[in-house]
Formats: structure tokens, C-alpha cells, sequence
């Protein structure tokens, strides 16, 4: 099901899951989040397809709208109150392997995103698998894409995403304006198969934004839906 928000000009999509709008209708330029990201985990390079290994996420909590970057909505409109949580699954980058969990139950969240495919397949049901290639080692990453191949290259609908390759330099500097922040970009694979890939700065490290070393006050600087790769192309890329 699909609604619509209309506020001027402006208009925004929001789509339901299970009675529940679905986590690309929050993921909104201009709004602030607290929320840290698990890390990434480190493995023997084996390559091996893996389930996510089990933990709980710290909770994504709306903290307001930022006072720099300017959203075409408000957020009243999605029902958005101060310290609300934010629903989601995490499917963790583990470097080396390719991490799956099954798609249906709500929408996933994984990343940061360098270079990863995201990838869904149909196996006893649908699948999402971060296949976990490592930058500067592409033995290791022949590694993973290959064996991920021989797992899931059969399924005829398999198909997967890019989502660091859809931000440009330029798109990026312009929607951090002059403000000294780092950014990092993740990717969200919905409940009904949507791929986006969500663009997230984070807040200079200090009082009241420092948890053990670690900052947790983010603003959502864009989303975007992205192309998907199917078919000989993307079973060529696996096996390069």
C-alpha cells in the first residue's frame, strides 16, 4: 500500500509493511537520528556464506530536524515525535564472507557501504546477503564473490546493488555544505524489495555526542533509490 504527503510543492512517498511505514519514508534528508552502528567484524578471508551472526542493535531514535540541511517535508507528517524508535533489522559486514539473513519480517539496514553488493535471492524463501569484499584486497574479494556465486548464481532471481556507487564527490559536498563532517553510507533493502542507498553524516564528536570514543548523533543527508544488477551481468561480476 502507498500513500502520499503533499505539502506545497513538495510530495513524498510513504509506504506501509504490515500496517507500519516502512523505513525509506523516515530515512529523510535533514533528519536526526541517535543511533550507533554495530561494527563491522573481521574473519579469515574463507569467503564463506554465512547467516548474520545474532545481536541487538542499538535502536535508531529520531532526535528532530536538523537546522542546516533542509528537508522537503515535515515531519509531523510520518508521525514522527522527539526519542522515537525507529524499527529495523541489521545485517552485519563481516570482511571476508557474505553475510544472509531472510528478507521477510521487515526492512534490513547494513553497511557502511565502500564497494559491498547487496544482494536478494529466492532460497526456501526470500534472502539479502551483504557479500563482504575487503578494499585493497581483491584476492580476498575474489574469494567471497565467487563462492557467493556457487551459492546463489542459480537462482533465477537473483539480483543485487551498488550502494556506495550511486553518491557522486559533488552530491555528497554539496548536501555537507560548509560543516565539518564525516559521512558514511549505508544500505537499506525494504520488506517489499525496495533498494536504496541512504546517505548519513555524523556530528563532530564531543559533549554530549561521545559514547566511549564513539559519536552517535547522525543526520540523514539524502536517499536514493538504486539500479539493480540481474541476469549474465552480475554473475559476470561475481566471477571477476
Amino acid at each position: 500500500m502507498t500513500l502520499r504527503y503533499a505539502f506545497g510543492c513538495a510530495g513524498i512517498l510513504g509506504r506501509l509493511w504490515g500496517g507500519q511505514l516502512m523505513l525509506e519514508s523516515y530515512l529523510r534528508r535533514g533528519v536526526r537520528l541517535k543511533w550507533m552502528p554495530p561494527r563491522s567484524q573481521t574473519s579469515d578471508n574463507n569467503g564463506a556464506v554465512i547467516p548474520t551472526p545474532p545481536l541487538s542493535p542499538n535502536p535508531i531514535n529520531y532526535d528532530g530536524m536538523d537546522d542546516q540541511i533542509l528537508a522537503n517535508f515535515h515531519a509531523n507528517s510520518l508521525g514522527l515525535r522527539m526519542g522515537q524508535p525507529i524499527p529495523y533489522r541489521w545485517l552485519s559486514y563481516v570482511a571476508g564472507r557474505t553475510t544472509t539473513m531472510p528478507l521477510a519480517g521487515g526492512d534490513v539496514l547494513t553497511g557502511p557501504m565502500s564497494g559491498c553488493l547487496i544482494a536478494t535471492w529466492t532460497d526456501g524463501g526470500a534472502k539479502v546477503a551483504h557479500v563482504g569484499t575487503i578494499d585493497n584486497n581483491p584476492a580476498a574479494s575474489t574469494k567471497v564473490k565467487r563462492t557467493f556465486a556457487a551459492e546463489a548464481g542459480a537462482a533465477g532471481d537473483l539480483t543485487a546493488f551498488n550502494p556506495a556507487a550511486v553518491w557522486t564527490p559533488g552530491e555528497i559536498a554539496a548536501a555537507l555544505g560548509t560543516r565539518a563532517m564525516g559521512f558514511q553510507i549505508y544500505a537499506l533493502v525494504t520488506g517489499l524489495g525496495g533498494y536504496f542507498s541512504v546517505l548519513m553524516f555524523e556530528l563532530p564528536i564531543g559533549q554530549g555526542n561521545n559514547l566511549a570514543g564513539r559519536g552517535f548523533q547522525r543526520v540523514v543527508g539524502g536517499i536514493k533509490p538504486v539500479p539493480v544488477m540481474a541476469g549474465v551481468r552480475l554473475r559476470a561480476f561475481l566471477m571477476s
